[in-house]
């Protein structure tokens, strides 16, 4: 005679079994795959119609494909792919974890290339740009310390990318070392009123005043990041001179209360 338990036992396993397999199928269903010539564009517009039409998963998978490989096929999106999308992404995975283990996993390989002798600038603009969104600025200055003792070359070109990080972290002593050469401020001066005298003279009159405010900005933040490391410093005396010189050629109240502000110490706040 056939035990009843028994019976119930292997109906219980056969749906178990069941279940996992079509959850599976599912799953393979809803995998996304990328079109033969894909739009970074219209992808990231559908991430963003997925997301309001719940399908989490299938934006994260377009957001971490968009970060990827948009370059690749438009490379215009630069400025994009570090700001707004980069932005989304991150508001995505406070709704859905496995966004937020994409970030850290692309963040870790940036990080791991650049440990391997990668020169390549933009990775670690990738790295920043990534803690910055996760707010994980101790990675930022962890990593910028080892290119001072181990790739000077490239902690010199990469030095304004992690300054938010650094003078957030109060690490002035390492902020010094870089405001040298091109980070320093007669070369961001003079890089800066060649750059306004080359668009005044190619454009005249049809030069974009909105245009000639973006240089300003530029130059107003540089600056005051320099002088309030000096500051910090207690390099008074060369700080009053630098902001003395970026008066001059600032109007505009808010780079100059900016300017009077890194004389306090206090550097220029980040831009999100």
């Amino acid at each position: 005679m056939t035990d009843p338990h028994n019976i119930w036992h292997r109906i219980f396993a056969y749906l178990t079994v069941s279940s996992v397999l079509m959850g599976s199928v599912i799953a393979l269903a809803q995998q996304w795959v990328p079109p033969d010539n894909p739009d970074p564009r219209e992808i990231r517009d559908e991430a963003e119609t997925d997301i309001e039409e719940g399908r989490l998963d299938l934006a994260a998978e377009k957001y971490l494909w968009y970060h990827e490989n948009a370059l690749k096929y438009e490379p215009s999106l630069g400025g994009v792919r570090l700001s707004y999308a980069l932005g989304d992404w991150r508001d995505l995975a406070d709704k859905y974890p496995p966004a937020l283990q994409d970030m850290h996993l692309v963040r870790d390989r940036a990080e791991e290339a650049l440990r391997s002798r990668d020169d390549d600038p933009y990775a670690f603009q990738d790295f920043v740009a990534l803690n910055d969104v996760l707010r994980d600025d101790g990675r930022t200055i962890e990593l910028f310390k080892w290119l001072d003792q181990n790739n000077r070359h490239l902690a010199r070109d990469v030095f304004v990318m992690a300054q938010d990080a650094l003078v957030a972290g109060s690490e002035y002593v390492l902020c010094e070392k870089y405001i040298v050469g091109r980070n320093s401020f007669d070369s961001i001066l003079e890089h800066h009123e060649r750059t306004v005298a080359g668009f005044t003279r190619r454009y005249k009159d049809e030069l974009d005043a909105g245009l000639l405010e973006s240089f300003d900005m530029m130059f107003a933040r540089r600056a005051s990041f320099i002088i309030a490391i000096l500051v910090n410093r207690d390099r008074i005396s060369e700080a009053e001179e630098m902001a003395e010189r970026a008066l001059q050629v600032l109007e505009d109240e808010s780079h100059r209360i900016q300017i009077s502000d890194a004389l306090e110490g206090i550097p220029p706040k980040r831009l999100r």
